[in-house]
């Protein structure tokens, strides 16, 4: 039970860092289904994980994980090279360009975050701990999947 000072710097005293988390409300101007990932994305990451200056970052990492699988659902039913109907010739979907610079963004973010795994894993070693092999988290379990 992690009791007493966060490693975020913000004091957390009496409460129990491990097994409450804080239902933070996502922005109003979020789409629908930003909101909808932010709020998975709340319940699932451990209450240490989160401080309030992550929250611009949190909120930019989905609406960009949306943007991404719109991406994709185009890419998917358009393809990758598409025909230019201006020229008639065959060109990279502008949908691909946008998939492929979201994904980038939403792998910096998860970083930022500790949604990926090294990063969690820089995290669990900074503090002394090895990795539990067992996911103990809604996100590790789902990622673990």
């Amino acid at each position: 039970m992690a009791i007493g000072n966060s490693s975020r710097g913000q004091k957390m005293v009496g409460v129990d860092t491990t097994s409450f988390t804080p239902k933070i409300a996502p922005p109003k101007t979020m789409t629908k289904d930003g909101k909808k990932l932010w709020i998975q994305l709340v319940e699932s990451i451990p209450n240490e994980n989160l401080c309030p200056s992550d929250m611009p970052i949190l909120e930019v990492y989905c609406e960009t994980m949306i943007t991404f699988r719109k991406a994709k659902q185009h890419v998917e039913s358009e393809g990758e090279v598409i025909i230019a109907k201006s020229t008639g010739n065959q060109v990279m979907n502008p949908w691909t360009t946008v998939m492929i610079n979201a994904g980038g963004k939403i792998t910096s973010l998860s970083v930022k975050l500790r949604l990926s795994p090294s990063s969690r894993m820089k995290t669990d070693l900074t503090k002394g701990q090895q990795s539990p092999t067992t996911p103990t988290t809604k996100l590790g379990k789902l990622i673990a999947r």
